[in-house]
This record gives structure tokens, sequence and C-alpha cells, in this order.
């Protein structure tokens, strides 16, 4: 697939927020009928760590992915269990070489990623997403220790839907 702009992601983004409840809850549904793996990875994965507001944070943030993804690709292929499972494991690995560095060794790494990755755009969508910081009080809106993991489930949706 071809790199996704800024200017889409922003567009697509509008377009959810503008969407009326009805009409989002059409959109839940055409997940589940399109992509129904990539709905049931987003829906069970860490559901258990992850507080309620967590979880209906991320599951959104996997719906805007396929949704702009949908729109730039209506033909997008159907993501496979057997696709998931390829792509998470090889996020895991690149985990596994992250957790031995410094802050700022994991920042320069996650530099690198944005710089070299396919789709830079919606990465640095996800990874902005998932430090954003909450105005009231001031603290991050997800817990620094389910950011992390977060950002591996959502890239490995990216990365799914990339390939095609």
């Amino acid at each position: 697939m071809r790199t996704v702009t800024a200017e889409e992601i922003e567009l697509y983004l509008d377009e959810l927020d503008e969407m009326p409840e009805e009409k989002s809850e059409d959109l839940v549904n055409e997940l589940s009928e399109k992509q129904g793996f990539i709905m049931a990875y987003l829906l069970a994965v860490e559901h258990d760590s992850f507080d309620e507001y967590e979880r209906d944070g991320f599951f959104y943030l996997g719906l805007s992915l396929w949704y702009i993804m949908q729109n730039l690709n209506p033909e997008i292929h159907v993501i496979t269990e057997e696709e998931i499972e390829a792509s998470e494991h090889n996020n895991f690995k690149m985990l596994d070489v992250m957790s031995d560095e410094t802050e700022a060794g994991m920042t320069k790494i996650i530099e690198l990623i944005v710089e070299n990755y396919s789709q830079p755009n919606l990465f640095g969508y996800i990874v902005e997403a998932l430090m954003e910081i909450d105005e009231d009080d001031e603290e991050p809106i997800y817990h620094p220790d389910h950011s992390g993991m977060m950002l591996i489930y959502l890239k490995t949706v990216i990365d799914c839907f990339d390939k095609h």
C-alpha cells in the first residue's frame, strides 16, 4: 500500500469525529464483517490489563487505522489470523531489542522506525495519540506501562494492512 499522508489521516479522523453515533455503530459492524480477525484482535489484546478508558481508546485507534486504510484502498485484503500472528511476532522481536535500551536509546530507535517505516505518518499518529496528556490533570491519558504495548499492537495492525 502506498504511504498514507498526514493530510489524509487528518481528513479521515475529522470524518470519524463528525460521524453520528448510529453511523459509528455501523462502522464497527462493518469492521467486524470485513476484518473479523482484526476486530477480534483489537478486542482481545491485553483486555484485562487495560482499564475501560484505555480499552475504548485503544479500540478507537485501531478502528481509525482501519477506517483510514479502508478509505484509501476499498479492496483491502482480508487479514488472516496467521498474518496478525506473524506481524505481532516480528514486532515483539523488535520490542525485545528495545527492552535493553535506555529511554534515550528507545527514543532514538522510535525515531529510526518512523524515518524508515513504510507508514511513518500512521505510526506517528499512533505515537502522538498514545503520548497525549490530559489537559485537566496534566497526566498521560494512557498509563505509560500500557502505551508501549498498545503501540506494538497497533503497529501490528498497520503492518498487516500495509502489506497489501
